[in-house]
């Protein structure tokens, strides 16, 4: 993610944030098969890919000069890279998401859970219990 704030296109299996971030002008995505089953099979399939990915589109749009002498297709992915890791994949952001599916749901837990002598939490006990002892037939 660092990277494409820099200018770098990537070009991976669409896991982790690349499977979130890929737009198909930012880079090149390596597309999984769950067809495959074995990892040689998979890595097989995966590095034909790769090499149809270099031959077919990496490597001429490198190479492809035009307009002074740039790499305009090439230049056009970097710019694509930098918006997208910059708009979307930041710290900002990533502590925002936690907060607010993480840190204020737990917080909100605690506060129901703890709430007058914690008696909700007591039923929560209770309860389990109950489940517990219908399930073992009371032994």
């Amino acid at each position: 993610m660092k990277a494409a704030i820099n200018g770098v296109i990537n070009c991976s299996i669409l896991d982790g944030w690349w499977a979130e971030g890929w737009n198909g002008e930012n880079g090149w995505a390596i597309e999984g098969n769950d067809y495959y089953t074995e990892d040689e099979d998979r890595d097989n399939y995966e590095s034909q890919q790769l090499f149809n990915l270099l031959e077919n589109d990496i490597i001429p749009a490198f190479y492809e000069r035009s307009g002074g002498d740039l790499p305009l297709r090439w230049i056009k992915r970097m710019k694509s890279s930098i918006v997208t890791g910059l708009g979307e994949f930041s710290s900002e952001r990533m502590v925002e998401e936690y907060n607010r599916f993480f840190y204020e749901p737990a917080a909100a837990s605690f506060r129901k859970l703890s709430a007058d002598k914690a008696a909700y939490a007591q039923e929560l006990v209770a309860e389990k219990a109950r489940l517990v002892d219908g399930f073992d037939g009371g032994k």
